[in-house]
């Protein structure tokens, strides 16, 4: 598979499958995507939003706020995206650091994934 690594500009990750598709979970593209799920009631409703599931858990800093779960926030707006694939689909992962080092590993989706919710409660 031939990666354009200049497509990979921003710290965070960026996936690729073998059937030509891609992910771009950048931290700016996250934080972007994230932000206007949340605050768009026609995208996340209430009763949604209201759900346990989304809700910080008992020992999240955020406790007591009504905000959105620090593990959930990053996947929501790629749960579409990420549904096409189950968690063995094997991913090449292209890591971009903060100081600009490119990472590039052979994964599956699942351990890829762990990156995201890692990074967001971290």
């Amino acid at each position: 598979m031939q990666i354009d690594t200049e497509a990979c500009e921003k710290e965070g990750m960026y996936l690729y499958f073998s059937n030509g598709e891609s992910m771009d979970l950048s931290l700016e593209t996250i934080k972007r995507v994230s932000e206007e799920i949340w605050n768009d009631p026609t995208l996340l409703p209430p009763q949604m939003r209201a759900h346990v599931d989304f809700k910080v858990c008992t020992v999240c800093p955020f406790r007591g706020k009504d905000i959105l779960c620090s593990a959930m926030k990053p996947l929501l707006p790629f749960l579409e995206q990420v549904d096409k694939f189950v968690s063995w689909d094997r991913a090449t992962a292209v890591y971009v650091h903060k100081n600009g080092e490119i990472t590039i590993s052979e994964t599956d989706l699942q351990r890829a994934l762990q990156y995201i919710t890692n990074m967001s409660l971290f």
